[in-house]
């Protein structure tokens, strides 16, 4: 009787880990969301107002990016290393690496590529407008990001409980 009942307590136990582990990635995107526009947000500002040389302006963006700090760190370090890459390319190829550690969607991704197709290439009134335009794009991201947080992350921790109790009952 005491193992059935230790049996069902971990099984209950792991549905509700279960539950929480599949709800990491809806519960980051709207933070990293977030994070992306305040790093945006910091270039905007050091472009602008800093006319700061865009390696600089990436690592002073980095402090303001909080989860994305490793996509605007790696971009400041491919332009200053000076391969050759654009700021664009530079950017592309750092959230490339990056994506995979993310919980970012791939419409996110495509949304923040945006921002290196013409970095470093127009002048800078051109580039804050960019920004901007870019800017609102990922809030509008973020909101659907949020949307989507509401709704189904409480849908599945309840529905990975619910399995559990259905498993407790099936094999005791």
């Amino acid at each position: 009787m005491i193992w059935k009942l230790l049996g069902a307590i971990f099984i209950l136990c792991s549905s509700v880990v279960a539950g929480r582990l599949s709800t990491v990635d809806l519960i980051r995107r709207p933070q990293q969301l977030a994070s992306l526009q305040r790093g945006i947000l910091a270039l905007e500002t050091e472009i602008g107002y800093g006319a700061t040389p865009l390696p600089q302006a990436f690592q002073q963006a980095a402090g303001q990016a909080g989860d994305l700090q490793s996509v605007f760190t790696g971009t400041a370090q491919k332009l200053q290393a000076g391969i050759g890459f654009t700021a664009g390319e530079a950017w592309q190829k750092s959230l490339q690496e990056k994506k995979n550690t993310l919980s970012l969607k791939k419409d996110d991704i495509q949304i923040a590529s945006l921002m290196g197709e013409n970095l470093g290439l127009s002048d800078g009134e051109d580039q804050l407008k960019r920004l901007t335009l870019l800017r609102v794009r990922l809030q509008a991201q973020e909101e659907i990001a949020q949307k989507e947080k509401e709704k189904l992350a409480k849908v599945r921790q309840s529905l990975s409980i619910a399995l559990g109790f259905v498993l407790i009952l099936i094999l005791f």
